[in-house]
């Protein structure tokens, strides 16, 4: 028996320590996905690539944009100002092009958006002239199509080139932002008194307007069903078809995503803290570790959040590390 018991426990030690080994072996070799770059001033816009290898940042105050390998950030194009200075942008599925607010020469308040190489820091069509919205452009999922909003309170919709006008939607003003469904049929345009959804499509069915207090930006879930969008003091989620499925009111967000699982929205309040509220509710989870954030973007293809700070630098992690933090 004491024979048996010596045996059974010399046994147990060899397990332990093959366990023990292997776990060494694990931790020393995982190494935490994090990549940063760094702007002078504080970053204000960061946009992925569809496949989210490439990532585009602005910093507003600097009036210049960074394009850089998220993989490898010494592959970087560094963006000369453009007729003054980049405003604000959108990085297009192939990674290669921008939608990009480019400050008006001789004008303070007023801006071209363009569309850019980024490749080749080159103006490929400037699309609106003298623009005076800051709502930001939006390409359909297989970049076929371009949506923009004019300072004559409409959206157009046009080839992905930016060369022929398919549809111009009137009598919107005040866009603030927009963006197409998963499956390319449906534009959510968020606006100061509201959102609508409408068909790309303009012979579909009629919009769905709701009304809201301003708001400034908007996003699809990864499934196409529902809409979430948010603003000064207010973040709604409603149905495709125009049913509100929950309101908030005692929040101020000026910037929201939706994780690539679909089951949380990241929030971005006005004072740069980040939180987590469940995407089905509107239950607030948690407050995330991130202070001075500026900005910030989730990655649909891949594990990735990209943050930028108020100091200028700009930080790549995985998103299932960042949640767990």
């Amino acid at each position: 028996m004491k024979r048996r018991r010596t045996v059974v426990l010399g046994c147990t030690l060899v397990l332990a320590g093959v366990i023990a080994s292997f776990g060494w072996l694990v931790v020393s070799h995982y190494k935490p996905f994090a990549r940063r770059v760094r702007h002078e001033k504080a970053v204000s816009q960061l946009s992925f690539s569809r496949d989210g290898s490439r990532l585009l940042s602005i910093s507003r105050a600097e009036g210049r944009w960074l394009l850089w390998d998220v993989e490898n950030p010494l592959d970087m194009k560094n963006g000369a100002p453009l007729s003054g200075g980049a405003e604000g942008g959108t990085l297009l599925p192939g990674g290669a092009r921008g939608l990009l607010f480019v400050a008006t020469p001789g004008a303070r308040f007023s801006q071209d958006m363009a569309l850019v190489d980024l490749d080749d820091d080159r103006t490929i069509r400037t699309l609106v002239s003298h623009c005076e919205t800051d709502g930001r452009g939006a390409a359909s999922p297989d970049a076929k199509c371009l949506a923009y909003p004019t300072h004559a309170h409409e959206v157009v919709l046009t080839s992905g080139d930016g060369s022929d006008r398919t549809a111009e939607l009137k009598d919107l003003p005040g866009v603030r932002a927009l963006t197409f469904s998963p499956d390319g049929r449906t534009l959510a345009i968020a606006t100061e008194d509201g959102l609508l959804l409408r068909p790309v499509d303009t012979a579909g069915p009629p919009p769905f307007k709701i009304d809201s207090q301003p708001l400034q930006c908007v996003r699809f879930s990864p499934e196409g069903d529902m809409v979430f969008a948010c603003g000064t003091g207010v973040v709604l989620a409603c149905s495709v078809q125009g049913r509100v499925i929950w309101s908030r009111g005692d929040m101020g967000p000026s910037t929201l995503e939706v994780i690539p699982a679909g089951w949380a929205l990241i929030i971005r309040e006005q004072w740069g803290t980040l939180g987590l509220i469940r995407a089905a509710t509107g239950r607030w989870i948690r407050t995330l570790d991130a202070p001075r954030t500026t900005s910030f973007t989730v990655s649909r293809a891949k594990d990735r959040i990209a943050l930028g700070y108020s100091d200028g630098s700009v930080e790549v992690k995985r998103l299932s590390d960042f949640l767990s933090e």
